[in-house]
């Protein structure tokens, strides 16, 4: 029995409910373990098209193979016929039903590292607040604080940082927390820790921060 339209379905669409099934794979088949921070089985295909493939990548494309296969297997010749036209028009007309079932799996293959190639991945937020130190100045350095707001690749982060080069509305930016770790003393610290720290970034009535106010041992009426 047909699962699909063969007469209002291109390539794209036909890669879309293959990638519905993707994402619905149990998390248990995650290479990276159930404790990765990588939501889905398909965000963990976008990370490896993106970055860097794994050692079973290859076995993973099979599986991905497989089950476009079994949704072919479902059409009859005449269907795949029709879907081969619409997926690749010209090419490969004269070859057998065999050899045409063949192509639209590699195209429909193809058009899924394609959208993996383009798609945001999405990942667990595993980190909520941290401090690191500028490397803006080796003479002068100072304490930046930021929020993260989210993960966007294996090694970077979009925070909002607040120092005093940024003032008190402080400002977005991506970091990559590798070379802050091994560069600019980096440290996961707690709300409690960020909120205390932010602070003195605030403005004062005086319209100085706090970090400029001098110290009350230092103050001379």
């Amino acid at each position: 029995m047909s699962l699909i339209n063969c007469y209002n379905m291109d390539i794209e669409q036909f890669a879309y409910k293959v990638i519905e099934k993707i994402k619905a794979l149990s998390p248990e088949v995650k290479v990276t373990g159930l404790e990765s921070d990588l939501e889905t089985v398909w965000d963990e295909y976008k990370e490896q098209i993106q970055y860097e493939e794994y050692e079973s990548f290859n076995l993973f494309e099979e599986m991905i193979e497989a089950m476009i296969q079994d949704m072919i297997d479902l059409e009859d010749d005449y269907n795949v016929e029709i879907l081969h036209y619409f997926f690749n028009r010209e090419r490969y007309k004269e070859a057998d039903a065999s050899e045409k079932r063949k192509n639209i799996v590699e195209s429909v293959l193809d058009q899924i590292r394609e959208i993996a190639g383009s798609e945001d991945i999405e990942y667990k937020k595993d980190i909520e607040y941290v401090q690191y130190r500028s490397d803006d100045s080796k003479d002068d350095p100072f304490i930046i604080v930021a929020e993260v707001l989210k993960k966007v690749s294996p090694s970077e982060y979009l925070v909002h940082a607040y120092s005093k080069a940024t003032g008190p509305g402080g400002e977005q930016g991506v970091v990559d927390m590798s070379t802050l770790e091994e560069e600019c003393e980096l440290e996961v610290i707690d709300f409690h820790k960020y909120h205390l720290l932010r602070q003195c970034f605030w403005p004062t009535p005086s319209g100085k921060t706090r970090k400029d106010l001098p110290r009350r041992n230092e103050y001379t009426p």
